[in-house]
């Protein structure tokens, strides 16, 4: 069935500082904005890459873990996400 409700995508890959660091921001904020447009529930939808199995840098298995972590919070129910950008 057709529907005018919009899917987002965004792409990030979690073992560098950039995709996973701001990856909860940008889908908030694509959300914000498309419910500002009236769109009642718009679907944004991640497409999360992890380092490669046998990955040995320690700094791309921690900002893999920092990504992952941070999505396990943000998706439990009571967890309110609260931002204020310039």
């Amino acid at each position: 069935m057709w529907t005018n409700r919009p899917r987002v995508y965004l792409a990030a890959g979690l073992g560098g500082g950039t995709g996973g660091g701001m990856l909860i921001d940008l889908a908030y904020s694509v959300r914000s904005r498309l419910r500002r447009m009236g769109y009642a529930d718009p679907d944004v939808v991640g497409l999360l890459m992890v380092p490669p199995d046998g990955e040995q840098h320690a700094q791309t298995l921690a900002n893999t873990y920092a990504a992952v972590t941070e999505l396990h919070h943000y998706a439990r129910p009571e967890t309110l996400f609260q931002a204020v950008y310039d």
